[in-house]
Parts: C-alpha cells; structure tokens; sequence
C-alpha cells in the first residue's frame, strides 16, 4: 500500500473519530431507575466543572475524581456536551449506579475523540426529574415544553435528548410532534447507528428535566432553558454584548454591502426578503459599537454597508419640487421612515469620522420629507417611486423615525427648516394623532422617545415631556415582571419576542435621559429598573457558546439575537435595536 493510500486512510479514520462518539452501552441504568437527584451547592458545582475542565478541556484524563463531592449512591444519568467551537457539539451519555459512576461513564468516552479534536466548551447536565410516559405511536404529539424538558425512548433504543437539542435539531418541532426524519439525520451526521422503530406501537417515552452548568475554560455558569440568566448585571456585561453582537453584523455583510438581513441556525441558511429601512437602521446601530470600540474591521463594514445604502438614492422626479430632492428607493418604493434612518445613518457617519461625503444624500432625502408635509405636519408615508402616487400606507414608526434623523441632521449643519419639520411631526403625532387615545392604548413608539428627546432639547415644549410619560407608562406597565418563567421576564409579550422588547426598551432609556435632565418629577428609579430588567432579558436571548453550541455553525450564529428563546431566527433588526438599548443602559450604570 502506497503513502497516498495510508494517508487518505488514516484521514477517513480520524474524521469519524471526530464525529463519531460512542454513546454508553453496558450499565444497565436508564431513565425508569433514576429516583434520587443531584443538588449540588455552587462550590460543589465549581469543584465537578473545574475537573470536568482539566479532563475535558485540558485534557488530563488521569485527574481523580473530587474526593469532597457528594457521592449520591443511587443510579444516575447525566450528559456531557463537548464543542470545538466549530462544530455541532458531541453529547455523551453517562450512567452509573452513582454520580460518580456516571460522571466517569461519560469521560470514558472521550477517549473515543481523536486526539486532534480541540475542545473549547463543556456543558454538563443533570437529570433531576423523570416522568413515564406510554404513546400510542411515535407520531403521538408529546406533551412537554421541549426547551425545558428532554426526551428518551425506551431503553433498547439506546437514545435521550437533551431539551436544547430538542429545540436547536427541532428533534420535536413547536407542534410537539417527534420529528423521527430529524431524529435520524441527526443520528447519521453524527456517525451514531441508533434508529428508532417507526412501527412501534404504545412506545414508551420518558420526560426528564435538567439541571446544567457551563464552561469556556475560565469560568462556570449555572443555566436555565440552556442559557444563562443574568441577575447582577454590569456595565462591562452589557458592553460586551453589544460588542458581540457587533462582531454578528458585521460578519453578516455581504461583498456587494447588503446584509445577510436574516439567519436560521436551525437549518443554517439564509432566509429571503430585504427591508433597506431595517439597513439603515442596522448601520446607524453598527456606527454606534464603532464609536465605542473603534474597531477598523467593524468600520470596513460600516462603510460598506453604507455604500449599499447610498447607491439606492435617485433623485425624486415629481412628487416633490426641487432640484436638490432624493429618494431612497427600494422595490420601487419611497418610505419616510426610510429616509428618516438613512439621514440618521448618516448623520452618525459624518460626525464620527469627519467624513461628509454624504452629508448632501442626507440633505435630500430630508428635503423630500419636508416636502411631504402638509400644513398640520403630517407627511406622506409611502410612495410608488414610478408613479409618483401615495399607496396610503400610514406607518405608527415612520414619522418617529423621521424626527430622529431630522434632529440628528440639524445637529450637524444647523438648518432651521430640519428643526421645524421634526417640531412640526412631533407636534402633529402629539396633538392629532395621538391626542384623543387612551394613554394605556398609545403605540409604544420608540422611535418617537428618540425623537422628543432630541426636539425637547431643542425647542424645548411641556407637551413633550407629558406625551414621552404617557407612552413610557404604557411601556412600563406592559413589561414582563412576574411571568411564569424566570427568564421570561423584562420582556414584552408572551413569550417575549426579540424586536418589541428591544425597541421598547430603546424609547425607555432615550426618555430616561431626557427625564433626568428636564423632568423632576420623574419615578427615574422605576425606570432604571424597569430597563434592566430588559437588559437581562436581551442577555438571555443573545447566541452565546452555551446556546450555539448544538448548532450546525456555532460561530455565525454567535452574537445574534433571535427571535424568541425558542424561535433562533436572527433578523438584522433584532440585534440592531438590542446593542443600541444595551449600549444606553450600560451608559446609566457605569
């Protein structure tokens, strides 16, 4: 046999070694034996992860076993996660007729990595409860909340799943359903030949929960749902997010500017559609993590992204008179919330680096915004580029979103005609729009919390102090406080969802700023917590290692926000308006 051959044998050899754990096979425990449960104190715990690193991560697979741990002489399973940071994580399953046993049970079985497989993250879970149950087949809707309970199959099987992988596999889709096609591709790919018997009838099914702790190598996190939950919360907390999250959009920005605008882990694609208003918004986002860390790679991109931007300005024939107006088009549409974010985009740009090479793209675009206005100081939300006709789209956003960039706008050249539109709309959703809706039905209208701030400063009227206290009572009392789940709350909605709870929180902490300057008779500490209470919530529901761990691509997802603690799409906007609020928050608590 010739070097070639060995070589390309050996290379076959390892790449199974590497993905082909070998699950426990012979203790004869499985999920019907478990009556006794682990409670471990945290400096118990801290002891079993900092072994579990020096075998795992260090590799010092002669270390004893913590002599000063409980011993817990009862049967036992429990699973030991282990990624490369790379790659979809390998879970072992180890039994014993005690936490000892079972512990070494799973390290027994890291012997079956090749030596080259790099381990970077563990995570380590209990089982601490087991509930019987008898379907009549496998395709019998199972009744559990999948992201806090995993699934085993009767003990022939050889097969139990942890909660995350129920959810980050859709081993069980959010119907309930056992997914057996997924069961199986996740089986294959990872060289496993377990199967399940499709045929069975009145199969045996075991719900069990978990307790489970996580490690990078440096520090142990205990966990819940899979992720961690953050109680004390620091200003370096909150800017390391932001800085994460920063890395995840600018990862996410393609040769020709655009942005992947949003990402499934689950299956590891890109999904379809573009909003060029949620870019410009994403870039000014982008633009504010530069400003703190002055990262070259994350201006590289900026100024990327905001070339895509910039090249889908033409001028506006029609609508509106006068040489100097621009419209930003996008599928032959004109949006004044667009034009607000990418004036606010900007505006950012220009007076972070001195650069005004778009100063004048800016300045049209809010031409076209005064332009629109009528006399009372509504403008036009949405028109066909190429008719020139008003689709009568009414946005709660836009105009909010147009007084931010106005404002923002005026701060840099100083052009009375930016103030007075801004005072004009403000004035308009205050006075018209809003002026006979209940103050606990406002729109929770982040965008125009933006805005006041910024006009009040200016021109400075009590309507917009009053309206900002109305909106952020609304805000405060429909923000998550005791919700069934712990990490649930400091959300908004149920289940809290990523956008509704970000931007609310935006509008928040812009209105804190402006309370603490101008408005004594503000409840400012109920406010401060109400905001990190959000901020909490949006830690949780950030990609970190311990929730990406059983993804396909670990990496790209790291960083994102998803959509729900359940739902993993990451879309632009999410991330955009959770670094913005964490960046503000940390400003509060420094």
């Amino acid at each position: 046999m010739n070097l070639v051959k060995h070589i390309a044998i050996y290379s076959i050899v390892l790449f199974l070694l590497v993905l082909s754990p070998i699950q426990a096979q012979s203790t004869g425990i499985w999920f019907d034996d478990i009556s006794t449960t682990v409670s471990l104190s945290d400096d118990e715990a801290d002891s079993l992860m900092t072994y579990l690193v020096d075998v795992v991560i260090d590799g010092n697979r002669s270390t004893s076993y913590p002599a000063q741990l409980p011993t817990i002489d009862s049967p036992q399973i429990i699973f030991l996660s282990v990624s490369d940071s790379i790659r979809q994580a390998h879970v072992f399953m180890g039994r014993g007729d005690s936490l000892r046993l079972a512990i070494l049970d799973a390290v027994r079985q890291l012997d079956t990595l090749s030596p080259l497989f790099n381990p970077q993250w563990l995570k380590l879970d209990f089982v601490t409860s087991v509930e019987q149950r008898n379907l009549t087949t496998y395709d019998t809707q199972v009744e559990l909340e999948r992201s806090l309970y995993g699934l085993a199959f009767e003990e022939v099987s050889n097969l139990a799943f942890l909660p995350e992988e129920l959810v980050s596999i859709t081993l069980v889709d959010s119907s309930n359903d056992i997914r057996i096609d997924n069961i199986h591709e996740y089986l294959t790919e990872q060289h496993r030949p377990e199967r399940l018997d499709e045929t069975a009838t009145n199969p045996t099914i075991y719900r069990f929960g978990t307790l489970g702790y996580f490690s990078d190598g440096t520090s142990t996190t205990q966990l819940y749902r899979g992720n961690r939950l953050t109680n004390d919360i620091t200003s370096d907390d909150l800017l390391s997010a932001m800085a994460l999250g920063g890395d995840y959009l600018r990862d996410a920005v393609k040769p020709n500017g655009q942005f992947v605008y949003s990402y499934l882990p689950k299956s590891n694609r890109d999904d379809n559609g573009y909003n060029i208003l949620r870019h410009a918004g994403t870039t000014f986002s982008m633009l504010e993590v530069y400003e703190i860390t002055q990262d070259p790679a994350l201006l590289a991109s900026i100024e990327q992204v905001l070339g895509y931007l910039v090249n889908q300005v033409r001028p506006c024939t029609g609508f509106i008179t006068g040489d100097s107006a621009l419209c930003l088009v996008e599928d032959d549409e004109v949006k004044l919330g667009g034009h607000g974010l990418a004036i606010l985009a900007i505006s950012k740009y220009t007076s972070l680096t001195g650069d005004d090479t778009y100063l004048s793209i800016a300045q049209g675009l809010a031409e076209w915004i005064v332009g629109s206005q009528d006399d009372a100081g509504n403008a036009v939300h949405k028109i066909s580029f190429s008719s020139n006709m008003d689709s009568g789209f009414v946005s709660g956003y836009y105009p909010g979103e147009a007084i931010f960039g106005l404002m923002r706008l005026y701060a840099i050249d100083g052009d009375d005609r930016w103030l007075q539109s801004a005072v004009a709309t403000a004035r308009y959703l205050i006075l018209i729009r809003d002026g006979d809706v209940p103050a606990d039905e406002l729109e929770h209208d982040h965008w125009l919390l933006y805005g006041l701030n910024e006009v009040y400063r200016a021109e400075p009227d009590p309507i917009y102090i009053d309206h900002a206290e109305k909106i952020v009572t609304a805000i405060m009392g429909a923000q998550l406080t005791d919700a069934p789940y712990p990490d649930w709350n400091g959300g908004f909605r149920s289940p809290p969802t990523a956008a509704p709870t970000a931007t609310r929180i935006e509008g928040l902490c812009a209105t804190y700023h402006l309370f603490r300057d101008f408005n004594d008779s503000a409840d400012l500490d109920r406010m401060l917590t109400a905001l990190i209470l959000g901020a909490q919530f949006q830690l949780t529901a950030q990609f970190q290692p311990e929730s990406v761990m059983y993804l396909q691509d670990p990496q790209r997802a790291l960083g994102g926000i998803r959509k729900t603690l359940t739902n993993y799409e990451v879309r632009i906007d999410y991330v955009q308006h959770s670094i913005s609020n964490l960046i503000c928050i940390a400003g509060l608590i420094e």
